[in-house]
């Protein structure tokens, strides 16, 4: 989540700059030298951003596409052989992790490297084993981890075989996928499940709810389909009825949006806890409805004060202060905005899941954010209620400083 947060205020800047740079050559005397210089250097500027938002949009929205491709490269002979073979080193790492075997894990550790079906949470328990190691720690405490992972490689095993006989393709694929490389899929939240229920401290119950909340992503999308039918109706009813549309019809589509998003999860996160036997955290996850209901309002509080951009320009004001670049400066604001607490969320997930919760990383990574976003919505309030455009632009320049500043941190500091 953090991750896209960078992404997509970059791109929103990119897009931004383009705009800002057009304006300002399209300012010049087409017969000056300055403008002759610099107006090629539109198309050079255009190409570089759709490259980069190509590659950004291949990495967050078709990495599901990709690892289906991948997985799927290797399906035949996984079945043939690496099921079996992976399934043989479980059950003879159950034994050594049974009898708290030293020797034993060190030579499982060993060869792990030979075993080529490894889903993501047998990938992450071995590189525990490997710090328990180091530590000197029994490891026989986790044999219910193992226990676990030796299920669900052989459940999917057995359903592998029966897709690959049936024939069958389509979001059962999508799941097999999910299972083999997302650490927020059904398997690994049972694989964590195990592992951090040895006691049920809190921190082992926020982890979990972390990764429980992590799939809200795609109760989100869903409300996104079902808003995008719904306010085409809308949209369509207002067209003929000659309504003109305001402010307050984006409002209803991000606040239905949210409505659906949680009914869906909810829903969805009842049925396969059922399903799957696993206990759900429930005031935990209140905390994070709330923190996604706050990301929701601030989108809602920009939305209903954003300001009115006139479609007829005025040609007699300077290009820095036109329509569109006006306009595009209210829309970046939003991004900014509305990103910075969906860091600020990220982070606190990527401390929870990582177990790295602790007063450095909390004020790092956490806190400083947060104060951040209250100062700039306290400002954001403070130029709406006296209209102070100058109020505006320090928020503005905030929000800039501290992007700028994540992207440095993220791009150099940042193991």
């Amino acid at each position: 989540m953090k991750k896209f947060s960078i992404q997509l205020v970059f791109i929103c800047v990119l897009f931004f700059m383009y705009y800002f740079y057009g304006a300002w050559v399209n300012s010049l005397n087409k017969e000056e030298l300055t403008f002759q210089l610099f107006d090629p250097f539109k198309l050079i500027l255009l190409g570089m951003i759709f490259t980069i938002i190509y590659a950004a949009i291949k990495k967050l929205l078709f990495s599901r596409i990709v690892n289906v491709k991948k997985y799927r490269q290797n399906l035949r002979n996984n079945i043939l052989f690496e099921f079996e073979n992976t399934i043989h080193y479980v059950n003879n790492l159950k034994e050594v992790i049974k009898s708290n075997d030293v020797k034993g894990a060190k030579k499982a550790l060993k060869d792990f490297k030979t075993v080529v079906y490894k889903p993501i949470y047998l990938s992450d328990f071995m590189e525990l084993i490997a710090n328990e190691l180091l530590l000197e720690k029994d490891i026989s405490a986790h044999i219910g981890a193992v226990e676990v992972i030796l299920e669900n490689i052989k459940t999917n095993f057995e359903k592998e075989k029966l897709r690959v006989l049936s024939k069958q393709k389509g979001i059962v694929e999508f799941q097999m996928s999910e299972s083999y490389f997302s650490n927020t899929s059904w398997d690994s939240i049972k694989y964590n499940l195990a592992l951090n229920n040895l006691q049920e401290d809190k921190s082992s119950m926020w982890k979990i709810s972390s990764l429980y909340i992590s799939k809200f992503k795609n109760s989100l999308f869903f409300a996104f389909l079902a808003n995008i039918f719904i306010f085409a109706i809308v949209g369509i009813v207002m067209y003929v009825n000659k309504v003109s549309v305001d402010n307050y019809l984006f409002v209803g589509f991000i606040g239905s949006m949210f409505i659906i998003s949680i009914i869906h999860y909810n829903i969805s996160i009842f049925i396969s806890s059922k399903k799957m036997n696993i206990k759900i955290y429930w005031k935990h996850l209140v905390v994070y409805y709330l923190i996604i209901a706050l990301i929701f309002m601030n989108i809602i509080l920009n939305v209903v004060f954003f300001p009115n951009i006139s479609i007829k320009g005025d040609s007699s004001e300077a290009w820095y202060n036109s329509q569109l670049l006006n306009f595009l400066k209210s829309l970046l604001y939003i991004v900014f905005s509305t990103m910075l607490l969906t860091y600020v969320f990220g982070s606190f997930l990527e401390l929870l899941e990582n177990n790295s919760l602790n007063v450095k990383n909390s004020i790092q990574s956490f806190l400083l954010p947060l104060l951040v976003f209250i100062a700039t919505l306290i400002i954001n309030v403070m130029s709406i209620n006296k209209n102070d455009s100058s109020l505006y632009i320090i928020n503005f320049t905030i929000l800039v400083i501290f992007w700028v500043f994540v992207g440095i941190w993220n791009k150099v500091f940042s193991k």
